[in-house]
């Protein structure tokens, strides 16, 4: 199983150290995600590094994860990735059996880690109060749905976090789709196929076009706190347009399935799933957004 595993956590935290010992034993390349000075919207930098889990395992330094954190403490609350991408990545994530360690030694640990390397190099932070800032924020603002593991380098040996790593990882993805492949207890959206204008990837509601149904249905979940964890998404179609095969419904053994919109619903049917179905969110974007979409409902009452 080719997988991703994202290091987060303050600087001096010890990420580059604990990469530098872990990436040969597993043999995985490594994406080291930096600063991306007078970019807006910078999803696709860590959307590309998921990507490349097809080819082999993947680790990254830093991920989304880090952007609303660092954007409090030194870009005045600027965040690049916003609610809509970062679920998209999650989703993505999940279905890459993906797990965050979260690099956490003491602030002390950090600060004198942090003081020694500025003084020879320079460091993204300027100040001690942003990294107190900023280790405080990964403490407490860490928001995500793919498994954390805390690692301190000072008491802990990387073998052992390795591991952990393992146990904590979610199932191998068996399925076409993409987000959280655990049968029993997810619920399966099943969508049409990829928009062949402007999408990133032929899979379920991944675009980052802010004008597009995708980013509106992935913020009316946020808004209705409905977790990527408890979802799966798979398209009837592929780019293509030739329908995917229907086995993968029996191994995940979805709580229920919804069809969203009429080619999704005809997919349902034709393979006998049995399903309720709501209209396509971008029909409802257009037509009905002041009202509430019934896909919401639906899973709440699941949940």
């Amino acid at each position: 199983m080719n997988t991703v595993t994202i290091f987060e956590g303050a600087d001096g935290a010890g990420k580059t150290t604990l990469i530098e010992a872990l990436a040969p034993r597993v043999k995985a390349t490594v994406f080291h995600h930096g600063t991306y000075p007078g970019e807006m919207h910078i999803a696709r930098h860590y959307l590309a590094s998921l990507k490349a889990a097809c080819d082999g395992p993947v680790f990254m330094d830093r991920s989304w994860l880090a952007e609303p954190i660092y954007g409090r403490a030194f870009r005045n609350g600027e965040d690049r990735v916003g609610v809509a991408a970062r679920r998209m990545l999650e989703r993505v994530a999940l279905s890459l059996g993906a797990v965050v360690v979260r690099c956490a030694p003491s602030f002390d640990v950090c600060a004198e880690a942090f003081a020694r390397r500025r003084a020879l190099h320079g460091e993204y932070l300027d100040t001690k109060a942003q990294l107190r800032a900023v280790y405080h924020g990964y403490q407490e603002d860490l928001r995500t749905d793919v498994p954390v593991i805390d690692f301190d380098y000072t008491s802990q040996s990387a073998p052992d976090l390795w591991r952990r790593i393992e146990v904590v990882r979610p199932k191998v993805n068996d399925g076409p789709g993409i987000g959280r492949w655990a049968p029993g207890e997810v619920t399966l959206l099943v969508g049409d196929r990829m928009n062949s204008h402007g999408g990133d990837l032929d899979l379920p509601f991944i675009s980052f076009n802010r004008g597009g149904c995708s980013a509106w249905l992935a913020e009316a979940l946020e808004a209705t706190e409905v977790p990527e964890r408890d979802l799966y998404w798979v398209n009837a179609r592929g780019l293509d347009g030739v329908a995917i095969k229907a086995e993968f419904v029996g191994m995940l053994k979805p709580k229920q399935v919804i069809a969203l919109g009429a080619a999704a619903r005809t997919w349902c049917a034709t393979n006998r799933v049995l399903h309720a179905t709501v209209p396509h969110p971008q029909f409802w974007k257009r037509s009905k957004s002041t009202a509430p979409y019934p896909l919401l409902g639906l899973l709440q009452e699941a949940l």
